[in-house]
């Protein structure tokens, strides 16, 4: 799966919600940006997963399954 596919898969589970990326990343303590390039799956950053896992009321592995153990409870 493409970044650009990945991305519109994790933000399609965030629409359905009503989940701005703008109110993620403020929730997620980061910039739009970066929420971004994890979102798209260019970077790792285990905490936004979390996140984005729990504003999505959805395990961490649903949209990861990459992800360490450790990183795998919502935050």
């Amino acid at each position: 799966m493409s970044s650009e596919e990945f991305y519109s898969f994790v933000r399609g589970e965030l629409v359905k919600r009503r989940i701005t990326n703008a109110a993620l990343a403020k929730t997620a303590g980061v910039s739009r940006q970066r929420l971004y390039r994890v979102l798209s799956n260019q970077e790792k950053g285990y905490r936004i997963r979390q996140v984005t896992a729990q504003a999505c009321g959805l395990p961490v592995q649903y949209f990861w399954p990459d992800t360490p153990t450790k990183y795998l409870e919502a935050a």
